[in-house]
């Protein structure tokens, strides 16, 4: 992921003279996942681990776009992923080592949006289609189980512009992101070896965008 954002922030460093501006970032976000957190730590009672799955309550990861801006308002268009892991360890019986398992959570997300904004001060609103993705590895074997739900959100952010030099600008977007539907929890239930229907949850997070704008801001 480093590389990725190690990219991206080589190309804002030529300013495009023009109207398009390209953006790249990083995101970090907090949820609620009491469903979630409740499936681990029936999970973790089962296991005689040395260190147990913790909660998940935030993750943190990339976003880039194309903005069209045209005088106070902004058309864009945004690719956003967000990840975080979850990993125990156990001895391995017979040996001094130790072994992993892990469950990693993504959410990536395209989305339309549009933005009004001043020479610092600005709002705007996105419309997301989002991939959840789950990744269940455990074991000395590492099987490995997947699943993915697909739904629409809506984010809300505020954004603080601060002019910078050679044509880039910082903006510090704090948003508020909700989904349309629920995670389903089975999936991971399953994956799990736990009993009954846990149900489903919805995922809104809290969280903080920092981005780079490259280009004349007209």
């Amino acid at each position: 992921m480093w590389y990725l954002l190690a990219a991206f922030f080589g190309c804002i460093c030529i300013p495009v003279n023009a109207q398009f501006n390209l953006k790249t970032g990083y995101n970090l976000s907090f949820l609620s996942t009491p469903g979630v957190n409740d499936v681990i730590s029936s999970y973790n009672a089962s296991q005689s681990y040395t260190k147990s799955f913790s909660k998940l309550t935030w993750m943190h990861g990339i976003e880039a776009g194309l903005r069209y801006k045209f005088g106070a308002g902004a058309l864009e268009a945004t690719y956003q992923a967000s990840f975080q892991q979850l990993r125990a360890e156990d001895d391995i019986p017979g040996t001094k080592e130790v072994y992993s398992d892990r469950i990693k959570f993504g959410i990536h997300s395209g989305a339309l949006g549009y933005q009004i904004s001043g020479q610092v001060i600005g709002f705007g609103t996105d419309l997301q289609y989002q991939w959840y993705r789950t990744k269940v590895i455990y074991g000395l074997t590492e099987d490995t189980h997947k699943d993915i739900q697909n739904m629409l959100a809506l984010k809300f952010y505020l954004m603080a512009t601060l002019t910078g030099n050679k044509g880039v600008d910082i903006a510090i977007q704090p948003y508020w992101l909700m989904p349309f539907d629920e995670y389903n929890l089975n999936p991971l239930n399953t994956f799990l070896n736990q009993d009954g229907d846990p149900g489903s949850e919805k995922w809104t997070r809290f969280g903080l965008t920092i981005l780079f704008y490259n280009g004349e801001k007209r």
